[in-house]
């Protein structure tokens, strides 16, 4: 058979038709996925991006507002004790005196460190506190 003959056959040219049919129904998908989905899925995925920064932005801000009032509320508390170092010293001692956590722990550890350094070495010494409280 030549080519002709073979051409000529309804079931090639019904496989040849179907062919070029699914060729062009391809193209068609290209054509319409370049065109149409590819600059929407851009638009899409960008705003979803600027959605997370801002997201992340507003909590980092919300943070930051939150520890701008601790730090406001501690200044005014700190503001309001006496400045008097009779007070402090008083202070110190009763705590130390007492079982204790957390901070007051380290302070008062700090404050039995003064008993190996002397009055000038000693910066809790010296800043007013005499040295039979460091000597505590």
């Amino acid at each position: 058979m030549s080519v002709a003959g073979r051409l000529g056959s309804i079931s090639t040219r019904m496989l040849i038709i179907l062919a070029l049919a699914f060729l062009l129904i391809i193209l068609m998908v290209y054509w319409v996925i370049e065109t149409q989905a590819k600059p929407r899925i851009l638009e899409m995925t960008s705003e979803t991006v600027v959605e997370t920064g801002n997201e992340a932005i507003n909590s980092i801000m919300a943070n930051i507002s939150h520890v701008d009032g601790l730090a406001k509320a501690t200044s005014a508390m700190a503001g309001g004790l006496p400045k008097e170092d009779s007070f402090i010293e008083k202070l110190l001692v009763i705590s130390c005196n007492r079982p204790i956590h957390g901070l007051w722990a380290v302070a008062c550890g700090l404050i039995q460190i003064c008993t190996l350094k002397t009055e000038s070495a000693s910066p809790l010494c010296g800043r007013g506190m005499t040295q039979a409280t460091c000597n505590r």
